[in-house]
């Protein structure tokens, strides 16, 4: 949902990129069609991330604090955008770890083979910025300055 600056919201429709033969190439789904059970919860200064799945979680799940940091493909994850209260989902990227304020990275897990994106939400949309697009350097890891640089 979209927070409004009264504090009431309207509703979203999210549409994803299929890869089933049988379909157009995209489907929609619906806040009231996101399955209703929370998974995961991770809080920044940015964002807050948050996943949906069909299962009901295990209650040890949330024992391990570091597991939050972590989200896996087959829920629905989003961030919301703390500044504004607007939702985003983030189900175009693969499983991901959160790992700054507004950088999250997917594939390697520290293998140097990590793809580190920095997110940012401004005009109403989500933008995912690849901060290595050359994949033949490799990426340990990121930092970020006091001016809000990531290197």
């Amino acid at each position: 949902m979209s927070f409004r600056e009264d504090g009431t919201f309207e509703k979203i429709t999210f549409v994803f990129t299929s890869t089933d033969a049988y379909s157009d190439g995209s489907y929609e789904v619906t806040q009231e069609q996101i399955e209703p059970y929370p998974v995961n919860l991770f809080v920044t200064e940015e964002f807050i991330f948050v996943a949906y799945s069909n299962f009901e979680a295990d209650a040890g799940l949330f024992e391990n604090p570091e597991h939050s940091r972590n989200f896996d493909r087959s829920d629905e994850n989003f961030a919301i955008d703390r500044s504004t209260g607007k939702l985003y989902s983030l189900n175009d990227l693969d499983s991901f770890y959160v790992c700054g304020d507004q950088v999250v990275s997917t594939d390697g897990v520290g293998l140097g083979t990590d793809s580190y994106y920095c997110l940012s939400a401004e005009n109403g949309a989500l933008t995912v910025t690849d901060l290595m697009p050359n994949k033949n350097i490799y990426v340990y890891g990121t930092s970020a300055d006091a001016f809000g640089n990531i290197f």
